[in-house]
């Protein structure tokens, strides 16, 4: 069974910039984020990743393989569910977006633990 652990709706993205979705996640677990893609319209495309810590102290992070993208015609109520991400107690786990074109538009978005 899923809990929903964040959720928020973006500000309206700025093309090319990543934003962060979640505060950082050091909880062990396995997570995901879903995200509303309603108010995209043709031509909008982007890409939802993570990026984790290997310990909550590490000055760097590793950003996940397979971002889940997104683009072509307007979704409509489409939604965008990434794969599950196992984060232990001393990792340190945060979703990105980044919208790659179109107009910037604004997502709900809910991180939930498996």
């Amino acid at each position: 069974m899923a809990t929903e652990v964040q959720n928020g709706t973006t500000a309206a993205l700025t093309i090319g910039s990543a934003t962060a979705l979640n505060t950082t996640i050091n909880a062990a677990g396995t997570y995901l984020v879903e995200v509303d893609l309603s108010n995209a319209q043709d031509g909008d495309a982007g890409e939802v990743w993570e990026e984790k810590k290997v310990t909550s102290g590490a000055s760097s992070a590793i950003k996940g393989l397979a971002p889940a993208g997104f683009g072509g015609p307007a979704p409509g109520t489409r939604r965008l569910v990434t794969l599950p991400v196992v984060c232990a107690a001393n990792e340190a786990l945060t979703f990105y977006i980044k919208q790659t074109a179109g107009s910037g538009r604004t997502f709900p978005w809910s991180v939930k633990s498996l």
